[in-house]
């Protein structure tokens, strides 16, 4: 781990702790997905190793130090944004970054269904497969649209300016 690295990741793990935090006292928290975003950034300008790192320790802090996302879910997002950080950094490097993005979305939805599908019965609560599936989508569709919308910016970021050295791309 190269040091700039780092402490970028650490500076996305505090955002991805900061931000949820803010957009739930205005009431935005849920449908906006703040803690995503922060992860996004990490898997695109960092790589699939990062991203998967700040995926999951951003749930867990944030949940030791804010009591959000609440428990057993927090459980849920470990597994969910680990996968969203890790796909969206694999595969920005092998399709375009559109196509990886919508990718890592849709397979973190599957995986953080398929974990709550496994986990809240442990709970005394019973729920169908589809449900964490369809309400992970319907619930979170501003949030889905508002990482496609910020989309171009982090492209900026990340494209203009590597992260590793500041050097450009080519």
């Amino acid at each position: 781990m190269k040091t700039k690295e780092t402490v970028m990741a650490g500076l996305f793990i505090a955002m991805g702790i900061v931000l949820p935090s803010f957009l739930h006292l205005l009431g935005m928290g849920k449908s906006f997905l703040p803690m995503h975003i922060p992860v996004l950034m990490a898997g695109i300008t960092l790589g699939g190793s990062y991203g998967l790192t700040v995926g999951t320790v951003t749930p867990l802090l944030s949940f030791l130090l804010t009591g959000m996302p609440p428990f057993p879910g927090v459980i849920g997002m470990v597994f969910e944004l680990g996968t969203y950080g890790f796909l969206t950094g694999f595969l920005s490097k092998k399709i375009n970054i559109y196509g990886s993005v919508l990718i890592a979305m849709i397979c973190s939805r599957v995986v953080l269904g398929i974990i709550y599908y496994l986990l809240l019965p442990l709970f005394a609560v019973r729920i169908s497969f589809w449900y964490p599936l369809t309400g992970a989508f319907i619930s979170s569709l501003p949030g889905i649209i508002c990482q496609l919308a910020l989309l171009p910016v982090f492209l900026v970021i990340s494209k203009y300016k590597k992260i590793r050295g500041g050097e450009k791309y080519e």
